[in-house]
């Protein structure tokens, strides 16, 4: 076989996700042919999908030093410095960076500096690149959320518990937020409006699909009437899109608007698919309303998920303290304190 067949039968493996086959396609093709830039790549990109980080920033670091004008390369070694057990964020920047340059119309590069804006709290930053990279990509339900986290994350910046709450619970919706598939709807330039159960004038928010702009943001009517906006475009991009219903219901949370947080947090439960975190938002919004055993019940299903989280044991002891169910309580909280949960946590 020469060297075109086997990458050919390299990119067959690829294919089929066998990628320590395609692996051993393209090396017998590089020996074959070591300047066969295509057979370069797509091993860079099989040791990416086996988790060897450092031998796929090589294979990438060898084709952009043989093309630096190759996009892709630049694209996908940044994600690596992005997902790497230790992540080097200032390298990844620059690739986005040069990706942007490259192709200013790709609406990727764009994406992955906001991933990376996210990730170290520059969250204007992200809000801007959020927004032109859905000029490019208007039916993106992930960028949507990314820029509805940001206006909320960047009025709380200054508030280090509820930081480490959203880096908490977002880390286990991430590996499925980028993952999502796209439903882009026939009707994309119809507007709608999104309100709670409970009546509130501030929080009648217009949605219009066409447009890739935040109109609450630029109406200057605060954080939560703007990320309630992206929120609902994901929402109405992808209907199936738990992480989006769990962070509307979050607004609807601390708004105090608890039966719409209710509804939000069901939808995420029937769609998260086994995940911990709506079961114990809407946990949460159930004590708030006193209605006990329910809450119990949704802290049992998130405990039953995660079963070290010590904030779930610490939430379902407060709530059969409500029941009048002290021994119980007592058990939860020293459970709680056992996984390293401190009592001033909770505000």
């Amino acid at each position: 076989m020469n060297a075109i067949e086997l990458y050919n039968q390299g990119r067959d493996f690829f294919e089929e996700h066998e990628w320590k086959k395609a692996v051993g396609c393209f090396n017998r093709a590089l020996r074959f042919d070591p300047a066969f830039a295509d057979a370069l790549f797509k091993r860079a990109e099989a040791y990416r999908h086996l988790g060897e980080e450092g031998k796929s920033i090589r294979d990438y670091t060898e084709v952009i030093d043989r093309d630096p004008s190759h996009f892709m390369a630049h694209y996908r070694r940044g994600k690596v410095y992005c997902t790497r057990d230790n992540p080097r964020y200032d390298l990844a920047m620059r690739d986005f960076n040069k990706a942007v340059r490259l192709r200013p119309d790709d609406s990727r590069g764009y994406r992955g500096r906001a991933n990376v804006s996210y990730r170290t709290g520059r969250y204007s930053k992200v809000i801007g690149d959020c927004s032109r990279s859905l000029r490019l990509e208007p039916d993106c339900a992930f960028l949507h959320v990314l820029r509805g986290m940001s206006y909320l994350l960047e009025e709380r910046s200054s508030s280090d518990d509820y930081n480490r709450e959203m880096d908490r619970i977002a880390g286990k919706f991430e590996g499925a937020v980028e993952s999502i598939s796209r439903t882009v709807r026939k009707n994309s330039t119809s507007t709608v409006v999104i309100r709670p159960l409970q009546v509130s004038t501030d929080f009648r928010i217009p949605v219009d699909l066409g447009s890739a702009e935040n109109q609450a943001a630029k109406a200057g009517r605060g954080a939560a009437c703007s990320a309630l906006e992206d929120f609902s475009k994901a929402t109405l991009v992808e209907p199936g899109y738990s992480y989006a219903y769990w962070c509307r219901g979050n607004v609807y949370l601390e708004n105090h608007l608890l039966d719409s947080a209710i509804v939000e947090f069901t939808q995420a439960v029937e769609t998260a698919r086994g995940v911990a975190d709506p079961y114990f938002s809407r946990g949460v919004a159930y004590y708030r309303k006193a209605w006990f055993d329910q809450a119990i019940s949704d802290f049992d299903d998130a405990i039953a998920r995660d079963v070290d989280c010590a904030e779930f044991y610490w939430w379902r002891g407060q709530a059969w303290e409500g029941k009048g169910e002290g021994e119980k309580a007592r058990e939860d909280f020293q459970k709680a304190v056992a996984l390293g949960y401190e009592e001033d946590e909770e505000s």
